[in-house]
C-alpha cells in the first residue's frame, strides 16, 4: 500500500496498488570473487602465520635443549610436554596449509573437485569405495599431516605438486628434530 502523494483529490487515505513484478536474478552457486579471493587470502596468512610461530618455537625449544638451559635441566615433564605441544601444533598447522593449497583450497574445491590435486588420496584410486561425489575433507588433510609427522615417510597419500613435496619434506624434518631431541633430552634428564 501507497500513500497518495499530495495534490491528488481523492476521497481515500491510500491507494492500494498492485505490486510489480521484480526480475529476480538466479546465481548458480557462483560466489563473489571478491570476498572469495580476501577469504582466501585471511586464511593462507593465519595457516603462515601459525607454521612460522610454530616453527619459531620449536627452534627455541632446539635451542634450549642444545645449550643446556637451566629451564628443562631437571624436568622431562616439562620438556616433553612442551615438545608434544609443538609436535600436535605442527601437525594442524601443515594439515591447515594442506587443506588450503590443495586445488586452491575449501572453497574451490567445492565448486572444483577435480581440478588439479597436489595430493592422490585413495579414495580417487578406489573409487568402488567411495560415492561417485567424494572430495577429500580436512580431517583427510590431517590424517596426511598425522602421518607425514609420525612416519617421516611417504603416506598412503601420494604428493604430486612440487610445493606440496616440500611441505612434506618440511613437516616431516621438523617432526623428526623435536622427536629426536626432545626424547633424547628426556631420557638424559631421567637417566
Amino acid at each position: 500500500m501507497r500513500l497518495q502523494p499530495e495534490g491528488r483529490t481523492t476521497n481515500y487515505m491510500f491507494q492500494i496498488r498492485k505490486p510489480r513484478a521484480r526480475r529476480v536474478e538466479i546465481r548458480k552457486n557462483r560466489p563473489d570473487i571478491t570476498s572469495l579471493k580476501e577469504a582466501i587470502t585471511d586464511s593462507r596468512f593465519l595457516s603462515l602465520v601459525a607454521v612460522v610461530a610454530n616453527l619459531l618455537a620449536a627452534i627455541h625449544l632446539f635451542h634450549d635443549i642444545l645449550t643446556n638451559n637451566k629451564l628443562f635441566a631437571g624436568n622431562a615433564t616439562g620438556l616433553l610436554a612442551t615438545g608434544g605441544v609443538i609436535w600436535a601444533t605442527n601437525v594442524i598447522a601443515f594439515a591447515l596449509w594442506y587443506w588450503d593449497l590443495d586445488r586452491g583450497g575449501a572453497a574451490a574445491r567445492a565448486h572444483h573437485p577435480q581440478a588439479n590435486p597436489a595430493f592422490i588420496f585413495p579414495e580417487m584410486l578406489h573409487t568402488q569405495y567411495v560415492p561417485a561425489t567424494w572430495v577429500p575433507k580436512f580431517v583427510d588433510y590431517l590424517s596426511l599431516g598425522f602421518w607425514t609427522a609420525t612416519a617421516f615417510s611417504p603416506t598412503d597419500v601420494s604428493a604430486i605438486r612440487p610445493w606440496a613435496k616440500l611441505l612434506m619434506i618440511t613437516e616431516a624434518a621438523v617432526s623428526l628434530g623435536i622427536a629426536g631431541l626432545v626424547i633424547a633430552r628426556a631420557i638424559n634428564i631421567l637417566a
